[in-house]
Parts: structure tokens; C-alpha cells; sequence
């Protein structure tokens, strides 16, 4: 019997097992996509879109109340990244939220995270904000804190440039959060 288990070993490399990208390399199109197209076209209530996609990206609810509030770890200080409640319909602030979410998942933060549709409560005064604008465009900029590209008009979905999109939040994530690994290549 010892014999038929040795024979049958074999390296987890040699599996040929899918292994989803992290880290900055799982800011993907698709997500994006689906994202937006399920916001267009979803019958539920945005707040409840909001807590199922959150509870699918490992996080917990910690505010509700002028904003809603998600975290994967709270401490004392760290990164707050939110966008303006009344722009989530009229451009990808969301979905760009929810990716940079997406990057952080199964990562080692060195402090809190939080991400918010809706100004941050106050309690998180010692928190770095980072808010989230319309990242459809080109010229993607950095202004006091506010990401936003150059074009702040409402897109219909086959008018969105994906692509550009994707790169638009890579950046805003290899900026923002420096510790994440940007060339996670997994083997497949």
C-alpha cells in the first residue's frame, strides 16, 4: 500500500491548478464589466447589490448611516478609499472601488482599509482619504487625495474604454498602496 501512495505523489506545480491573480494584477475587465452592466441593469436596490458584492469580496459592513461603509481590517489608521453616493450611477466609481477591494483580498495590509459610498464618518479622522471620481477618461489625476480622469461625462456601456479603465485603477492601486505585489504572475 505504501508503495501505491509513493507512486501516486506528486508537487502541487505539477497540478496544472488555476491560481487567480492578487494583488494588483486582479484588477480585470471583466469584473469591471459585469459591475457596471449588473448597476445598469440590476432590479435590486442598490444597497442591496452593494452588501452581496461586499460580503463576495471578504468585507464586513462598518457604517451606515450619511455612508456606506466596508472593511476588510479596521485599525487605528490606514487608507479610506470612497467615492460621492450620488455618482455611483452616472460613471464606474463603484466598480473601481469594489477592484481596488478586489486587489487587497488575501494580502497583508499594513494597517486599516475601508471603503465607502459616501463622504468617510468622522471617525476615521487619522485615516488617509483617497476619493474614487470618474476614472472613465484619460489623463487620470491625482489632486488633494481625488482620483479623477479627464473626462467627467456619463458613458453608455459600449462607449467605455476598458482598458483604459483597468490601467486607471492599477495606477491609483500601485500608487496608493505601494505593498501590493504588482507582478504576481500565477502559474497555471
Amino acid at each position: 500500500m505504501l508503495l501505491l501512495s509513493i507512486n501516486f505523489a506528486c508537487s502541487v506545480d505539477s497540478l496544472d491548478v488555476y491560481v487567480p491573480p492578487r494583488g494588483v494584477e486582479s484588477i480585470q475587465q471583466e469584473d469591471i464589466r459585469r459591475d457596471i452592466w449588473s448597476l445598469e441593469l440590476s432590479k435590486k436596490p442598490f444597497t442591496v447589490w452593494i452588501l452581496e458584492r461586499a460580503e463576495q469580496l471578504n468585507l464586513e459592513m462598518v457604517f451606515v448611516k450619511a455612508s456606506t461603509c466596508f472593511s476588510r481590517k479596521m485599525d487605528t489608521k490606514g487608507l479610506v478609499f470612497w467615492t460621492d453616493e450620488t455618482e455611483y450611477y452616472r460613471n464606474v466609481a463603484v466598480p473601481a472601488l469594489l477592484s481596488l477591494a478586489k486587489s487587497t483580498d488575501g494580502i497583508e495590509n499594513p494597517g486599516g482599509l475601508m471603503y465607502c459610498i459616501g463622504q468617510p464618518p468622522d471617525i476615521v479622522m487619522d485615516w488617509t482619504e483617497i476619493e474614487i471620481a470618474d476614472v472613465s477618461g484619460i489623463e487620470l489625476t491625482e489632486n488633494a487625495g481625488r482620483w479623477s480622469s479627464s473626462s467627467m461625462e456619463q458613458y453608455a456601456f459600449v462607449d467605455l474604454q476598458f482598458e483604459r479603465i483597468v490601467s486607471n485603477i492599477k495606477e491609483i492601486a500601485r500608487k496608493t498602496t505601494p505593498y501590493l505585489p504588482s507582478d504576481f504572475v500565477p502559474k497555471k
